[in-house]
């Protein structure tokens, strides 16, 4: 029968069948979360388990868990976020005699426990009807069970097995596909990495880490660099520590003076405990409370978004925070909406990552003139090298800056919004340079000083705070520069 010559008048026949009593293939077992990957992609990014369950004599409601998802309509600037929000299955799967109805836009109907060649209308609102194609054995997460394959009249396909629930869905609001790779709790197929792959280091693997802090109302600045080698590795029940082999070269600055730099070589022990609430056990788009100190955020409720991705390397990686974007950071909830808004009086930007065998990589929280941030620069594990790993020989090196002078500059105008004039007064190295960083540390422009006058163009920064650092040899200014 051609699936598009179904009609509505089948619907109506429906409870005359004898499958409708027969067991129930259920979409989604009730103690299971199950991990969904879109068809053309690599990354595992759904997750859906069954949150709730209100049942009466006849029906049975099942409310799915819900995610934060990005709201580009809603009325701030930058755009916000809304939590409570369905996944491609919607909010709730109601189940009456055997039927199941998507609480979706539009609502759809399926019948799990359909005999080969049954046909129904699946989307009333588009009029999209189904038929169950075939029915066979396949092995399952490498168990046999039995596979049912439904056509729709869109020519899409879903496909659904006896044991483990839906095989592969289309999104009914978008044109992605949807297929299941895993159960989590269950352990089968693909899984989440959690808190144990996450912080899984082997002797001999060796970090190295940027850190700064930063505070612009005193103008003080840290910068350290930190390598780390793992010496040995101890597991008790839900803490796992190492003894590390530790170095770090710190740069201190304090009042715009000339920086300061020392070296210090130890060994340390650092333990990590796993927990239900830890950053990297959260699921993709989750919603996590209050992850920062009460100091930070008046004292109000807040909230943060996580995200999966694969780095440039290809390395699972979690974000508490948009790892692109972290202005979509920390929220307020308004009880009576769901819309997230920015939290607290002073706007904060806030992100952390995690990444499966690297630990926790980045951080950064930066509220009006202060900074805290930290970043993976480079890593050995195994024969593989990626990033900046700085030899030893090297990092022992105070680098000389504590014989620089302090060189005479003018900087003007200040603040600005065009334009800035650098003024060397004992000009006397044509290979001078300034930079210009952000308070967290990010270099935004980096030009060469060919004279004791020069004009550099600053209007394509954003609105904000930065720091302005000129050197020549045997001099460095470091100052503090307003754009508007």
């Amino acid at each position: 029968m051609n699936p598009k010559t179904f009609t509505i008048l089948l619907l109506f026949l429906l409870p005359s069948f004898s499958f409708l009593n027969a067991q129930n293939w259920d979409l989604i077992g009730e103690n299971n979360q199950l991990n969904f990957k879109v068809e053309t992609s690599d990354l595992l990014s759904t997750t859906i388990w069954i949150d709730s369950v209100k049942s009466t004599t006849t029906d049975t409601t099942y409310y799915l868990n819900r995610i934060a998802q990005q709201c580009s309509a809603c009325p701030i600037n930058p755009p916000g976020s809304l939590r409570n929000q369905g996944q491609f299955l919607g909010k709730q799967l109601n189940k009456s005699n055997g039927k199941y109805i998507l609480e979706t836009n539009p609502k759809t109907v399926l019948f799990p426990t359909a005999p080969e060649n049954f046909s129904w209308l699946y989307d009333t609102l588009n009029n999209v009807s189904a038929q169950v194609l075939k029915i066979e054995e396949a092995s399952i997460f490498g168990q046999m069970d039995s596979i049912k394959t439904i056509l729709l009249s869109s020519s899409d396909t879903i496909k659904i097995s006896k044991s483990f629930g839906i095989l592969k869905f289309p999104s009914l609001t978008e044109n992605d596909i949807y297929e299941l790779v895993g159960i989590d709790n269950l352990g089968l197929g693909s899984t989440i990495p959690k808190f144990d792959e996450i912080y899984d280091f082997e002797v001999g693997d060796i970090f190295e880490f940027y850190y700064r802090s930063a505070s612009g109302a005193t103008f003080t600045f840290v910068d350290k660099t930190e390598k780390r080698e793992i010496m040995s590795k101890t597991v008790s029940n839900d803490k796992v520590c190492y003894e590390i082999a530790y170095q770090e070269h710190v740069q201190f600055i304090l009042n715009g003076s000339t920086p300061d730099t020392y070296y210090t070589a130890k060994t340390i022990e650092e333990c990590y405990t796993d927990s239900a609430s830890h950053g990297a056990n959260v699921f993709n788009q989750e919603l996590l409370l209050n992850v920062l100190p009460p100091e930070y955020t008046d004292n109000k409720d807040n909230w943060i978004v996580s995200f999966f991705y694969l780095d440039d390397n290809g390395v699972f990686s979690k974000s508490l925070g948009d790892h692109e974007n972290f202005y979509d950071g920390i929220f307020a909830v308004n009880s009576e909406s769901d819309t997230l808004n920015y939290c607290c009086n002073n706007p904060i930007d806030y992100y952390r990552v995690y990444k499966v065998g690297l630990g926790e990589t980045d951080y950064e929280l930066h509220q009006f003139e202060n900074t805290e941030t930290y970043h993976l620069r480079g890593y050995i594990k195994g024969q593989d090298t990626i990033g900046v790993i700085t030899p030893d020989s090297i990092l022992q090196i105070p680098l000389g800056l504590e014989e620089r002078q302090e060189l005479q500059v003018k900087i003007f105008p200040n603040p600005t919004s065009e334009e800035l004039v650098i003024e060397l007064i004992d000009f006397s190295d044509p290979s001078s340079k300034i930079s210009i960083q952000t308070i967290s540390g990010r270099t935004v422009l980096q030009e060469e000083l060919n004279s004791s006058l020069s004009n550099i163009n600053v209007s394509n920064l954003p609105v904000g705070m930065y720091i302005v650092r000129i050197e020549q040899e045997g001099g460095i200014a470091i100052r503090k520069i307003l754009k508007l």
